[in-house]
């Protein structure tokens, strides 16, 4: 896993004709089990795997968001962007209206894609520096242009995240989801693409640590509770396994997080 991958095409379409048949086919998965769930099957197992559905599906998104904004594309090689951008869309629109019955499970999935890439746009202001397959980039300043930039997404997400809570009336539990994942993938996508990615076996107490706090701030009647930590529970999981397996793929295709030393400008 430690090859620099000098000299190949920054577009990988091993990985995304992966992300794109992975999107689709969690879409498919988690409308039938959804629909299996409304119609009185409570069983803990479904919900689980409905759970997991959700988390592989958030977790997809999310790398195809992070591929769109920080991997590193010649101007000439925009078209991918583009497509994927045009794909990623469509596919959540149509999600989306079959899935808009359970306004939860949609507002849960969508704002979790949205925290985690506006994420990794605030690491692209702070660093300036995006993923790139096959070469390394040159290094560059944080100046107080950036700051600004940082600090007007920061207060964008902040705000977004309030007007969908006071709308939405989400849960702690829900909450604590989105942000835990958001967090989780900037941790990830730091660790897979750079150079210690044999560190990712440390993030497992952190993923169960995050499983335990959800569960915990999860309330209601017994048997709603049980069926909300199962389904949690298998977001959690999902979102990992698919995170982590896509962006070892990503990183096994040549791609690599790189830090450059940044200089504070006056």
């Amino acid at each position: 896993m430690n090859s620099q991958g000098l000299g190949r095409d920054p577009v990988d379409e091993v990985l995304l004709g992966w992300t794109v048949l992975w999107s689709v086919a969690l879409s498919v998965v988690s409308l039938v089990l959804l629909r299996i769930l409304q119609n009185g099957g409570l069983n803990n197992d479904v919900q689980f795997l409905f759970g997991a559905s959700l988390g592989g599906l958030s977790a997809v998104w999310t790398l195809i968001g992070a591929w769109i904004i920080l991997v590193h594309l010649p101007e000439k090689r925009m078209g991918p962007r583009l497509a994927l951008a045009a794909f990623v869309l469509v596919n959540q629109a149509l999600w989306g209206v079959l899935v808009c019955s359970e306004m939860e499970v949609l507002v849960q999935v969508l704002l979790t894609v949205a925290t985690a890439v506006t994420g990794a746009v605030i690491l692209l202001q702070w660093t300036q520096r995006q993923i790139h397959r096959g070469e390394k980039p040159v290094s560059s300043k944080l100046c107080i242009r950036q700051l600004l930039w940082m600090t007007t997404t920061t207060a964008l997400l902040i705000a977004a995240g309030k007007l969908t809570d006071n709308r939405f009336g989400l849960s702690n539990s829900v909450i604590a989801l989105v942000v835990s994942c958001a967090g989780l993938w900037l941790l990830l996508q730091g660790i897979l693409l750079g150079t210690w990615w044999w560190v990712a076996v440390l993030t497992l107490p952190i993923v169960a640590f995050q499983y335990g706090l959800i569960a915990v701030l999860i309330d209601g009647d017994v048997r709603l509770a049980e069926a909300q930590i199962m389904r949690h529970g298998g977001s959690v999981f999902g979102f990992y396994f698919v995170s982590v397996l896509l962006l070892a793929l990503m990183r096994s295709g040549g791609h690599r997080w790189e830090v450059a030393d940044r200089v504070t400008s006056r």
